[in-house]
């Protein structure tokens, strides 16, 4: 039984990673297209907006949804949160950055 949560956490992963490298992909195909040859940094801001879309929310949901009192619990969940979607940021980033770069490398 336990094994099956982690069977639906891989899938989840790699149908996340697809999604997301074909997304850069077409974003890299357009800015090609248009003789526009800076694709990296487009390409990794297009994959890190989870991340921030991730920050974001989370930010929200700490002013209107937690009900902490403490000053230190708020800063320690704002913290642990920085640091989870920062690095979710900077995965998805770095897969597409990848799925793009591979791109080109076959294209040319």
């Amino acid at each position: 039984m336990i094994y099956g949560m982690f069977v639906i956490l891989f899938i989840t992963l790699v149908m996340m990673a697809i999604t997301i490298a074909s997304m850069s992909i077409m974003l890299t195909y357009e800015l090609l297209c248009h003789q526009n040859y800076d694709w990296w940094w487009p390409s990794f801001l297009l994959g890190a907006s989870g991340g921030i879309y991730m920050f974001i929310y989370s930010a929200y949901y700490m002013i209107m949804h937690q009900d902490m009192s403490l000053l230190s619990s708020d800063f320690i969940y704002f913290l642990t949160m920085t640091m989870v979607s920062s690095c979710f940021g900077y995965m998805s980033g770095a897969i597409s950055v990848l799925a793009s770069y591979q791109f080109v490398e076959r294209i040319y």
